[in-house]
């Protein structure tokens, strides 16, 4: 793995003031660019060696598949993975100057790789279970870009209109997990890798 993202980018120092602002930040340079393309080898081979398994819906005893709802495999992520050495660096500088600067009481993040084949989808949802706001921002890195297409994720910001987010390599999202969002129908393979920054007391 290469090393960390240089969070005193401009394009970084603004993450909290855009989130703050807009509910969400995107950002994108040559050093997440090289992140992402390193996650994206450690995926494909993870997917190889069948370590993937079809994602679910709910919580605890009421978790279960349900492919009218979601479609994607995911595959959980140990940060202290000699692998992951400067992404787990790298998120918690994010973690740091989010509980600096938007006073949010983060003091957990958990992440996966997400996959989603051809006809694969994500209908509209929120990122917190019911009767729990534990999750507070929700952080994507996409990995690839479909090259037939699809795959987007449209966030529903409550008195705004809806954001398009086309995946592209190296793109870094950011976004309040109170609002409800949805990854369109791929047309093509599509990876990312996804977590939560939250405070697991809440």
């Amino acid at each position: 793995m290469r090393q960390p993202l240089d969070l005193t980018n401009k394009g970084y120092t603004n993450i909290a003031d855009q989130i703050a602002a807009q509910g969400y930040w995107l950002y994108q340079d040559l050093s997440s660019i090289h992140l992402a393309s390193d996650l994206l080898t450690l995926a494909e081979a993870q997917a190889d060696a069948g370590q993937f398994r079809a994602a679910m819906i709910g919580q605890a005893e009421d978790e279960h598949r349900n492919k009218s709802v979601r479609r994607d495999q995911i595959h959980w992520l140990d940060l202290k993975a000699p692998d992951l050495v400067a992404l787990d660096r790298f998120l918690a500088e994010i973690q740091q100057k989010l509980r600096r600067e938007l006073l949010l009481p983060i003091n957990h993040f958990e992440g996966h790789f997400a996959h989603y084949g051809p006809g694969d989808f994500y209908r509209r949802h929120s990122d917190n279970f019911k009767g729990r706001s534990h999750r507070l921002i929700t952080f994507i890195i996409y990995l690839n870009q479909p090259e037939k297409g699809g795959g987007e994720l449209i966030i529903y910001p409550e008195d705004s209109p809806k954001i398009t987010v086309h995946p592209t390599p190296g793109q870094v999202l950011a976004f309040d997990s109170r609002l409800d969002h949805e990854v369109a129908l791929c047309l093509d393979h599509r990876w990312s890798f996804t977590g939560w920054f939250s405070n697991k007391s809440l």
